[in-house]
């Protein structure tokens, strides 16, 4: 028997086929008989309907979908650790001024010191504290040093192509860290967005989609098979099987319809499946309303850092004025002998603590920003980022949501 068979989505099975018998009794000749017959089967319980047979494909594409949600979360990740490792190296790089220009500060004053010293004015014991700030302006920036050498080779590693030698490569940054610190007042709006946005809440609505799909697919599983058939088909006979083929247009017709029906009793198996299928999509439903809270969450404290490092802006910024004051005034009364040189350095590196601290704080905020974006699943958004899939650019929503 040779033939065609085609299955369609709607649950229609079409079959055209060319049967080939031969047969002998007795003494009687040998009889080929050839037939050619059309037969359609279509589902009526199990098996019927297009989405139980399209299910397994749309299970499929949404597999995909999920893993470009996996690898807009890895990017947002990548991108968000490089920034920050950028505004790190930047911090440093500003402290590494800070501390050259207070080195500066303490050798002049250790040297008017000394030169006081030997004219007269002043006792010799108020050099030690002049030259112990020297030493410690000096340590202070050995430790930087090596602090931004090691921010320098992480941003390095994470933006390097060249395995060999990018290493040694020298990075000035020309950022300025200054930044215009704003209030959050739109909190709403940004949950909002995260709900949209956020790769791992899309991907669990995904997994919740295909679940309805599995469960599709399980409870077609557990229905009893009915079917309607109808076969029709035409009939030659001859001595040879070639003319058995040429008599089909002047032999016989036949046409048989009727239903079928099989079904198991029980079916532990299919009833499991369908049971667990169940269960993994209320999982899927408890899944999501968990990460809802999750993101919630994770939008609020990014806005607390965000909100803290803010305040913190403006208050090392009040300490850093007033510091300077004091630093002022405690030399001028050094000039006029009302103070001494351990107290002058105690107001220098009063003011370098509030130097470093103004600049910490706006890094923070730049920092706590990121995580904001990160927070809120925008930031390749924000960076005018796309990722692509056959050089389209891959949305965020769900696909048929």
């Amino acid at each position: 028997m040779t033939g065609i068979r085609q299955s369609l989505p709607s649950g229609t099975k079409i079959e055209m086929a060319m049967e080939k018998n031969r047969s002998s009794e007795n003494n009687d000749p040998e009889t080929h008989k050839t037939r050619i017959g059309l037969n359609i089967t279509q589902s009526l319980l199990k098996g019927y309907g297009s989405y139980v047979h399209l299910a397994s494909v749309k299970i499929a594409e949404l597999d995909t979908v999920a893993t470009e949600f996996e690898l807009s979360e890895f990017t947002q990740s990548l991108v968000a650790e490089t920034e920050i490792a950028y505004w790190q190296y930047v911090l440093a790089k500003q402290k590494i001024k800070i501390f050259k220009q207070s080195l500066a500060i303490a050798k002049q004053q250790r040297n008017e010191i000394e030169q006081q010293i030997s004219i007269g004015i002043l006792p010799e014991n108020e050099a030690a504290a002049a030259r112990a700030e020297v030493a410690l302006r000096e340590q202070a920036l050995i430790n930087v040093s090596s602090i931004m050498e090691t921010a320098r080779l992480n941003l390095l590693k994470l933006i390097g192509s060249d395995p060999e030698c990018h290493f040694d490569i020298v990075i000035n940054p020309i950022s300025q860290p200054d930044i215009t610190a704003q209030p959050i007042t739109d909190i709403k709006d940004r949950l909002k967005l995260a709900e949209k946005l956020r790769p791992d809440l899309n991907e669990a609505r995904l997994r919740l989609k295909q679940n309805r799909l599995e469960i599709i697919i399980t409870r077609n599983g557990i229905l009893p098979k009915l079917d309607l058939f109808i076969n029709f088909g035409r009939t030659g006979y001859a001595d040879s099987f070639s003319d058995s083929f040429k008599n089909i247009d002047n032999s016989t017709y036949d046409f048989t319809a009727g239903f079928e029906f099989r079904h198991f009793l029980g079916n532990r198996e299919s009833n499991s499946k369908h049971n667990a299928a169940k269960l993994k999509r209320q999982q899927a439903i408890n899944a999501i309303s968990n990460l809802k809270k999750i993101v919630h969450f994770d939008i609020r404290q990014a806005i607390n850092e965000l909100e803290h490092a803010r305040k913190q802006i403006s208050a090392t910024r009040m300490t850093l004025m007033y510091q300077k004051q004091t630093a002022k005034a405690e030399k001028a009364r050094f000039n006029v002998g009302a103070t001494t040189a351990l107290m002058v350095s105690q107001a220098y590196r009063d003011l370098l603590a509030a130097r470093n601290s103004e600049i910490e704080a706006i890094i923070n905020y730049r920092i706590a920003m990121i995580k904001l974006y990160i927070a809120e699943g925008s930031l390749l958004e924000r960076r005018g980022l796309k990722l692509l899939r056959n050089g389209r650019k891959i949305s965020s929503p769900i696909p048929g949501t």
